[in-house]
């Protein structure tokens, strides 16, 4: 268990670094800050995004199992592959969920919406889904500094912010390929996945969706919640512990 741990500790420390270099840097979304590639930065967003959140863990997961399988994993380690991704995965949405209706932190373009349309930001989120999704189309169609793909992202994502959904699901797959493809040195698989994470944490603050702060505090509860979920299944990890 030991080498789990640090395993994902490790992981943990290089997700950090990007939201940590934002943060540090002073940089902060702005309506008028155009970055170069946001197309792509947005392409990377939507693979997290319903529907093709499903088929990203259908994709990752089946991918996951046929190494395993591989590498030699019967029938009932499979299962409680599946079972452990799918605690950490989706349990870890159940978490972040948890966490923002308590802290019910405004996104940054929802500061911006309230600024420009002269309303309150709690105003705004007093206001139903489908009302605030009206509100960010009003607003951002007299906007010609904001794509009419991201005014569309916004008015179908207008709940809070910390911390990011998004980030934390990407975040749980990276280190659960660390964990559970990484000890069988499929190096490939582990370096892709984590790239791929990285990408979708600096587009969800890119696409002022986020605040750094809130991708830092994803891939801290992450961590968390895979290392809580390997202390119940250790006989799936104990050829990591060999391993170490």
């Amino acid at each position: 268990m030991f080498m789990v741990v640090k395993s994902v500790s490790t992981g943990v420390l290089i997700l950090l670094a990007l939201p940590l270099l934002v943060w540090v840097s002073g940089w902060h979304w702005q309506p008028g800050n155009t970055l170069p590639l946001q197309p792509v930065l947005f392409a990377f967003t939507e693979t997290v995004t319903r529907p093709w959140g499903i088929l990203t863990t259908l994709l990752l997961g089946g991918w996951l199992l046929w190494l395993r399988y591989g590498d030699g994993a019967g029938f009932r380690e499979l299962g409680l592959t599946a079972v452990l991704v799918v605690l950490v995965v989706w349990g870890g949405q159940g978490i972040n969920k948890l966490i923002k209706h308590y802290v019910q932190e405004p996104r940054p373009y929802s500061l911006w919406i309230s600024t420009v349309s002269g309303t309150a930001v709690d105003h705004f989120y007093h206001l139903t889904r489908q009302q605030r999704g009206q509100l960010v189309d009003q607003v951002t169609a007299q906007q010609q500094v904001i794509p009419g793909w991201l005014r569309q992202h916004w008015a179908y994502e207008t709940g809070y912010s910390f911390p990011s959904g998004h980030s934390m699901f990407a975040a749980c797959w990276a280190l659960l390929m660390l964990v559970l493809a990484g000890v069988k040195r499929h190096y490939i698989t582990v370096t892709v996945t984590f790239v791929w994470a990285m990408v979708v944490m600096w587009s969800r603050m890119a696409l002022g969706m986020h605040w750094p702060w809130d991708v830092i505090m994803s891939v801290i509860v992450a961590g968390i919640t895979l290392i809580v979920a390997c202390t119940l299944f250790r006989g799936l990890l104990a050829g990591h512990d060999r391993q170490g």
